[in-house]
This record gives C-alpha cells, structure tokens and sequence, in this order.
C-alpha cells in the first residue's frame, strides 16, 4: 500500500478570474476534508404483520463536504484576504482540494468559521472552517 505525507493534502483557493486560477494556500498545518451525506428515513412498519422488527430503509439526502485547518500565521496579507471574504456578505470562494492519491474535489466553499489565537509564550495562530455550498465536483487522480 502506498503511503503519503498529511502535509500533501492541499488545499488550493481560485482567484475568480475567467478562466479561473488557483493557486495552494500553503499555510495549513494540519487539513481536514470531509465528504458528508445524510440519509431521509422512509422506513415504514410492514402492513401484513406490523408488530414485527422493522429494518431501516432510506433515500439519500443532502451531500456536502467541509474543509477545516490550523496554521501559524506568517503571512498576513493572506489572512487580511480572509477576514475581508469573512466578512463579506458574500463568503464565498471556489476552492480545490487535492487529496494525493485519490483525487481533487471542486466547489464553491463558504467560510464558516475564522478564529485567531495565541497563548502569551507561544505564535498567534489560526484556524478556518469551510462548507460547499453547491455541488462538488470530484476529478480521480491519475
């Protein structure tokens, strides 16, 4: 089986331009992508003997995929872009995300959560969580 670095997982943010350029947002240090799907109950008892055990039947739901990440902030013309789009009333951002290995998957990503933090004998750090706000388009890798 092969294996690959966590630091490889990358997260890339367009620049709205046409046609669209991305480039890596190289200051994560730990990445999160995650691939979400929910499931409508439709279960329903069975109506010749309704008193026995009932098995859980579903249509699928609503899909979405999240991005989170943790850095030390260095650059801080890049952060001041993302408190700009935090507080746009428009936060959203086409992004990709190049799992190694697997594939890249493209959507637009609102950005949910902006925190800075810091402890008085340690670096300011930061953190971000992202959500897609519309359907992702998924690329295998090669």
């Amino acid at each position: 089986m092969v294996k690959t670095l966590g630091r490889a997982l990358l997260l890339k943010v367009g620049d709205g331009g046409g046609p669209e350029v991305f480039s890596a947002f190289g200051a994560l240090n730990s990445k999160t992508f995650s691939i979400n799907n929910t499931q409508i109950d439709v279960t329903t008892p069975d109506n010749t003997t309704p008193e026995t055990k009932m098995w859980f039947a579903s249509l699928p739901g609503v899909a979405s995929a999240a991005f989170s990440g943790d850095c030390l902030i260095e650059d801080l013309a890049v952060f001041k872009q993302l408190v700009a789009l935090s507080m746009a009333d428009d936060n959203s951002v086409n992004l990709e995300v190049v799992v190694p290995g697997i594939g890249t998957f493209a959507a637009a990503f609102r950005l949910d959560t902006l925190e800075f933090s810091g402890e008085q004998e340690g670096a300011q750090k930061g953190s971000m969580s992202l959500s897609s706000t519309g359907a992702v388009v998924y690329t295998p890798a090669v």
